[in-house]
């Protein structure tokens, strides 16, 4: 009966099944009357319910699969039908219509379905269908990049229609320059570019756009060309399009977390559906990623002062000594005091790297040990001392009386000279740059004396300088007139001292590919530096300070020759302003102090903090060392000093700095 049963079916399945009508009598045996979904109606045979089926499927606005359950296996049973959905291609519904035949008996339940196409002209959607979004941040500005391949062409005058949906929301500010149209034979290009203007016309495609947040885009191709089928399409909408203008308009992410569809379709130019497709989009939360979180080492002294000796007679003296880092410093008068019990605090501390304290020095020919710790902003305090030691001289003799002369008011014999006075101080400045770069020492902003490095980067400035305050600051230039920024000291100099500066890492120079790029596009960073050594970049959001939780750390070695170079991931970023600084690193306990800030715009223009700009020796303070530098600096076009990007520094500057003066 199964055999026969099929054999009706495939020989003559108009006697079974058929689109128009169908026979009450198909089943030789008797069957029981069962309802079909929906109509209300009993089914008396198969026929009946085959006849439902079919219009129910070739009326639906959904194609629905159809389910079949037999209310018995004691006997063949009639199954319930019920229609479940559709496919919508082309410029008309195409829709397949379904049968099933189901065959029972006392043993098993066997459903066989048959699909027979009610149209073989059904149209395909695009392949290959996707959006890719520069930030899945809720609620921010997002560049969009559609990519399909056509499985129909789109002819001339014909158009695709874009639209988000959920609350995507496209400014009405938004037009034709945000917008890119591309074609390509391959999904990796190289693109084709096509012209776009706000109406389409004999070689340009126009761009119409619903704004709000009920919104679509409409591109109209123009009336000499269309696209090809199988060509991948690729629209970019945002300031990531380029094509004869540069775009200034992103659409805002829906301000809910989720995945939203949006739908692409394409028209003929009389407006009938060619194909359509949608791509999902995600939208998240954002997350952070910190390269370099935490910090765990102490701060690193250097450059203790005074040193040696210093004349008698003086009885309060300016200690001061750098911190590799921003710091906290206390002091004690003798050794292995823990930081926390410290009784003495730095008057000049606290957030910089320069750190000075008055101390008294009540007796003459007398040595003079403070035992110095600090403690970085995460508390990491050092658990050794760092010694400033230095002598008070003792006092110089007495001119011994003269030898005597006879005879009443004579001139007596000459004695002995009086002591000649004490030299004027020395300044020793040591340290390492780039090989065979250029070193200049600034004293008071002005340039005082200049060397070159040798080839492992050395270099040596021993100079008399005159009794007093003031600062030095050491940079260099490297072989592409590449300039670091300053490492600078603020000095008392004393008659008969030797002032040292030693172990000075100069900063690397830093230069940047480009200045704004699009979430995901690559950047490259290079400089120079410490020849063989580390060196860090640390890409900062500029909302965040120049405080050490980076976004990113990139570390890359200096060739022996001192060259570096890092290709930043911006795949993470999300629309803004960063801070981007180098540093070289010997060790953990070694570092350099920063490069140059440059300032990096994802998705927009960057715009710098000028607050931040003012700082240019980046020690946290806006200070008369700051001061110096733009002094330095004054009518040139020094990116660094130019706090306000004019091209130039002059009063615009000055007035800048001064405002945001820290002291």
């Amino acid at each position: 009966m199964l055999h026969a049963a099929f054999s009706a079916l495939f020989s003559a399945p108009q006697a079974c099944l058929r689109r128009q009508g169908a026979t009450r009598k198909v089943w030789p045996m008797p069957l029981q009357r069962g309802a079909t979904p929906r109509s209300g109606k009993r089914a008396k045979t198969l026929g009946d319910t085959a006849t439902f089926a079919r219009r129910r499927v070739a009326s639906d606005s959904e194609y629905r699969g159809i389910h079949l359950r037999p209310r018995s296996l004691r006997r063949p049973k009639l199954a319930r039908i019920a229609a479940e959905d559709t496919f919508e291609m082309g410029s008309n519904m195409r829709r397949r219509s379904t049968w099933a035949l189901v065959v029972g008996t006392a043993g098993f339940v066997m459903s066989v379905p048959f699909l027979f196409p009610g149209n073989s002209n059904a149209a395909l959607p695009p392949t290959l269908v996707s959006d890719t979004i520069s930030t899945s941040r809720p609620s921010v500005g997002a560049n969009h990049t559609f990519l399909f391949k056509l499985a129909y062409a789109i002819p001339v005058s014909g158009k695709i229609v874009v639209t988000p949906e959920g609350s995507f929301i496209v400014s009405s500010t938004l037009n034709y320059q945000s917008f890119d149209l591309q074609t390509s034979g391959s999904s990796t290009g190289p693109f084709s570019h096509r012209t776009l203007a706000a109406l389409p016309g004999a070689t340009d495609d126009g761009v119409s756009v619903i704004s709000g947040a009920s919104s679509s885009f409409t591109l109209t191709l123009n009336s000499s060309a269309g696209i090809a089928v199988n060509q991948f399409v690729r629209i970019l909408v945002g300031v990531n399009a380029s094509s004869g203008a540069q775009g200034t308009v992103q659409i805002e992410n829906p301000s809910s977390t989720g995945a939203y569809r949006i739908r692409i379709k394409m028209y003929d130019a009389g407006s009938s559906l060619i194909s359509e497709g949608a791509a999902m989009v995600a939208i998240v939360a954002p997350v952070s990623v910190y390269g370099d979180t935490f910090d765990f080492d102490p701060p690193v002294f250097s450059n203790a002062l005074p040193t040696g000796t210093i004349p008698a007679g003086i009885r309060n003296v300016e200690i001061s000594l750098n911190t590799n880092e921003l710091a906290t410093c206390r002091y004690a008068t003798s050794s292995g005091v823990a930081y926390g019990e410290m009784g003495n605090t730095f008057s000049n501390t606290g957030s910089i790297t320069f750190h000075s304290n008055v101390v008294s020095t009540p007796t003459d020919n007398t040595a003079y040990n403070f035992y110095v710790r600090c403690a970085d902003s995460y508390g990491n305090a050092n658990a050794s001392d760092f010694l400033v030691n230095f002598t008070v001289a003792a006092p110089l003799p007495a001119p011994a009386p003269s030898a005597g002369g006879g005879g009443g008011g004579g001139g007596g014999g000459g004695g002995e000279p009086f002591p000649a006075g004490p030299s004027s101080p020395r300044l020793t400045v040591s340290g390492t740059a780039y090989p065979y770069s250029a070193v200049t020492l600034l004293k008071d902003g002005v340039a005082y004396e200049a060397v070159s490095t040798d080839g492992s980067g050395q270099f040596l400035i021993v100079k008399t300088v005159p009794q007093g305050v003031a600062t030095f600051g050491v940079f260099a230039k490297d072989n592409k007139e590449r300039t670091s920024s300053i490492f600078a000291n603020t000095l008392t100099l004393i008659s008969g001292t030797n002032a040292v500066i030693s172990g000075i890492l100069v900063p690397p120079t830093v230069v940047m590919e480009k200045i704004k790029v699009d979430a995901g596009e690559p950047v490259l960073v290079s400089g120079a530096g410490v020849p063989s050594t580390a060196v860090e970049v640390v890409v900062t959001l500029q909302t965040s300070g120049l405080r050490e939780e980076a976004l990113t750390v990139s570390t890359t070695t200096e060739s022996a020759a001192g060259e570096w170079k890092v290709l930043l991931d911006t795949s993470l970023f999300a629309r803004g302003t960063y801070i981007v600084r180098a540093r070289s690193v010997v060790s953990a306990s070694n570092k350099s102090n920063f490069s140059k800030t440059l300032y990096l715009g994802i998705g927009v223009s960057p715009a710098a903090d000028l607050g931040s700009r003012a700082d240019l020796n980046n020690d946290a303070k806006t200070n008369l060392i700051d001061f110096s530098v733009l002094l330095f600096n004054w009518g040139a076009a020094d990116p660094a000093s130019d706090i306000n990007s004019d091209g130039i520094v002059n009063l615009v500057d000055l007035s800048i700095l001064l405002f945001h003066w820290t002291g």
